[in-house]
């Protein structure tokens, strides 16, 4: 068979089934360079990335002072949490661990009031 290459589905979330995502928490103000093109280059140094995604307000296109970086490898992202972890961008720190959730679990949650907590 032919080497296992990521389906590109058209205007569908690129396929993230095995990928590691790492959220990056901005302290301070949002620098300029806080695009997921900047991003992007930074965590490149580190491996293959499969995805950058920073999240907007809702009400405004202001973007939120934090993003999710995805690797291919999840050595890659253990490497870039190392290297980035306390990075000085623009004056303000980052912080980079470890996402416990992935975007489409965040989303599909969305607002919780009203909803008795389920019992596990």
């Amino acid at each position: 068979g032919r080497g296992k290459l990521p389906k590109m589905s058209k205007g569908g979330p690129p396929d993230i089934t095995g990928m590691t995502s790492l959220k990056v928490d901005c302290g301070g103000s949002l620098p300029d360079r806080w695009t997921p093109e900047e991003l992007k280059d930074l965590f490149n140094k580190y491996g293959e990335i499969g995805d950058v995604f920073i999240p907007r307000e809702k009400y405004s296109e202001r973007s939120r002072p934090f993003a999710f970086v995805r690797y291919f490898r999840e050595s890659d992202a253990r490497e870039a949490i190392k290297k980035l972890n306390g990075y000085k961008m623009g004056g303000s720190m980052l912080t980079v661990s470890k996402a416990n959730r992935s975007r489409e679990m965040a989303r599909a949650e969305g607002p919780t009031e009203g909803r008795p907590p389920t019992a596990s």
